[in-house]
């Protein structure tokens, strides 16, 4: 075997051991690493609350919540110095809204990436801050990490649910709710990545699919929900999301081949001028 055909074959068994595939991202010498096939666990998603009782175009589901598991393991164990990844989600309209069953349009996300020193407290804790401006702060305080809207579906929603006890609009109720993502233009360090349209949908592919469970029982700031005549708040519910989507990284088995080819088309040239 000469030299030229020894060094690529090696380069070749290089590629084919590469680690596997994730993106990194930086932000003043701190990162975060984000595996391919990326599932985020939201363990808080804290929301303002619809009602039938009122004029569909006079209401607007917001709210924020933190991402605190991703791929089964802690968040922060993802980053080279403690981190939170927090979200801020705001123009969900709904465009049908019964006592049990919703169907929402429009929404937008934005995910914020913020380091914090060694040892000290992740700021973002609504059960312990004074109120839900102080958890609005607390969630947008980072850089942006991912911009997103709503997915349309065939018939224009992006999102979608269903109580699972009680009714929309009394004080004590629980739902399901599901929906999808696009990248959306923004200055989140992560946008590139997820922009990958890797969920199949009804009217074209998304780029992240979500659910959401939560109710009205357990909320941060009781105080600042009405009930009546009917629920109002920032927080009024309280639940949990999961986010899917894919990064776009290479996969070892593609590098692997691009070695390859690599290594045939140099051991051919090499061939020819002998």
């Amino acid at each position: 075997m000469n030299k030229l055909t020894m060094a690529v074959s090696s380069a070749v068994v290089a590629l084919s051991a590469f680690p596997a595939a994730a993106a990194t991202f930086s932000v003043g010498g701190n990162s975060i690493t984000i595996p391919n096939g990326v599932h985020f666990e939201v363990a808080s998603v804290y929301e303002s609350v619809l009602n039938p009782a009122l004029p569909l175009a006079t209401q607007s589901l917001s709210g924020l919540g933190e991402i605190t598991q991703i791929n089964g393991a802690p968040t922060a164990s993802f980053c080279s110095s403690n981190c939170e990844l927090t979200y801020r989600f705001t123009g969900y309209t709904p465009t049908a809204l019964t006592a049990s069953t919703f169907t929402l349009s429009g929404g937008t996300y934005t995910v914020f990436l913020d380091f914090v020193t060694a040892g000290t407290a992740l700021d973002l804790n609504p059960f312990a801050s004074a109120n839900s401006a102080a958890d609005l702060a607390a969630a947008i305080n980072g850089t942006a990490f991912l911009n997103l809207t709503g997915h349309p579906d065939a018939t224009g929603a992006t999102a979608s649910g269903f109580t699972t006890s009680g009714a929309f609009g009394t004080p004590a109720f629980s739902f399901f709710a599901q929906g999808n993502l696009d990248v959306a233009a923004g200055t989140g360090i992560a946008n590139a990545a997820f922009n990958t349209n890797s969920i199949p949908t009804s009217a074209g592919p998304a780029d992240l699919a979500f659910t959401n469970s939560a109710s009205t029982f357990v909320v941060p700031h009781p105080a600042e929900c009405t009930t009546t005549p009917v629920p109002t708040g920032p927080e009024c519910i309280a639940g949990s999301a999961d986010i899917r989507g894919v990064v776009a990284v290479p996969e070892p088995g593609t590098l692997a081949l691009l070695g390859i080819a690599l290594a045939g088309i140099a051991i051919r040239r090499r061939k020819q001028s002998i």
